[in-house]
């Protein structure tokens, strides 16, 4: 039992012979957290890539899409049929029309920053480096489809918001947006999207 004593009876620094200051004050422990934090978050930075103009243009086409496809199914309660002996279009939900005009203006706005970004990227690409000019190309190819379908729901929905809507302007537009979906479709889809 005595040399259990012994072991425990020993102070909890024994080597420690006389009283010093201990080098790890509480500034200096701060300190140096703080710089080891400063040096995580610098490498986190470093490492990780920054957008590039290709990926700034995949956000903007895929928003740009989207909006599209918002716009398109706000565009509801449309009737049409011939009124004292002349071919009339009509309109029940004057709010969703308003909303889906909103969503077509807002689509031609990522299509022309998707136009932007694409342009800078293509100006940073060497003329060896084919394939990335290809996706480019089509990248922007499709970009012009979905530009044309904003601009078809753009004057759509503005002439569905007439009292008096003309007709044969409502049809066009509707049916160019309608013929033009699956070009889009196609072209994103061969552009990687």
């Amino acid at each position: 039992m005595a040399p259990h004593n012994l072991i425990y009876s020993r102070p909890l620094f024994f080597l420690m012979t006389k009283h010093q200051s201990s080098f790890w004050t509480t500034a200096r422990a701060l300190a140096t957290i703080g710089v080891i934090l400063l040096i995580v978050a610098t490498a986190g930075c470093v490492s990780s890539p920054a957008e590039t103009a290709t990926d700034a243009a995949i956000k903007e086409l895929l928003a740009a899409v989207e909006a599209q496809d918002i716009g398109l199914g706000n565009i509801t309660n449309i009737g049409y049929g011939f009124v004292d002996g002349e071919y009339v279009v009509y309109s029940s939900d004057p709010a969703g029309l308003m909303y889906a005009h909103e969503k077509f203006v807002e689509s031609a706005e990522h299509v022309e920053s998707a136009k932007q970004h694409l342009g800078e990227a293509r100006q940073n690409m060497y003329v060896d480096d084919s394939e990335n000019l290809l996706l480019n190309g089509r990248m922007f190819q499709a970009a012009l489809v979905v530009e044309d379908i904003a601009q078809f729901g753009i004057n759509l929905t503005s002439e569905l918001q007439q009292t008096s809507p003309n007709a044969t302007a409502c049809i066009v537009n509707a049916e160019l947006i309608y013929r033009f979906i699956p070009e889009r479709d196609d072209m994103l889809h061969l552009a990687g999207l």
